[in-house]
């Protein structure tokens, strides 16, 4: 069975592939260059987890969309709150990697650096919007899918134990050793 996660960036998607990867005992796929060199056979039996370009234009929807069918299972998910998603990858970008915890470091919204990230980050929420309207999925969100366990459709299985928030990497209490 193949799965596929499209996400925007900092919404969780990584711990949903882990999640996944490990309710199905299947291997996972972390963000492949699926568009270059696309060949299902080597995808069907994984979890892909794929984040679509900020740069919108119609023949690359339409290759998108073309690959993400063949997949036995999309999950679309997205993040409500546009201005911690941007701040996570702003985060992302000058202090850390994938996987650093963060929270005390200073985001500069004034930055045209950040302002890039927010606009990029709402052009592809539009992707996301356009796929769910096409492919009539819902889109599953960080907010939801971490609070409450599940996804939109609960006959995905999920190994709840990555959904837990000791795997967010935002950090609201700094421990002083």
């Amino acid at each position: 069975m193949g799965l596929i996660v499209v996400s925007g960036p900092r919404t969780g998607s990584t711990n949903l592939m882990y999640s996944l990867a490990s309710s199905y005992s299947i291997p996972y796929i972390f963000e492949p260059d699926i568009l270059t060199d696309f060949e299902y056979s080597n995808y069907k039996d994984n979890v892909v987890k794929y984040v679509p370009l900020a740069d919108y234009n119609l023949d690359y929807y339409n290759r998108l969309i073309e690959i993400i069918k063949q997949f036995d299972v999309i999950i679309l998910l997205d993040r409500k709150n546009k201005e911690e998603q941007s701040e996570s990858f702003y985060s992302l970008k000058n202090y850390g990697t994938f996987y650093k915890k963060w929270g005390h470091q200073y985001i500069d919204k004034t930055s045209e650096q950040y302002k890039d990230i927010l606009r990029d980050i709402k052009i592809q929420s539009e992707v996301l919007l356009k796929l769910s309207e096409d492919l009539n999925l819902e889109i599953d969100y960080y907010e939801d899918l971490f609070n409450n366990k599940t996804l939109t459709d609960i006959t995905i299985g999920l190994d709840t134990k990555y959904l837990n928030n000791k795997y967010k990497l935002r950090q609201t209490k700094i421990t002083i050793i």
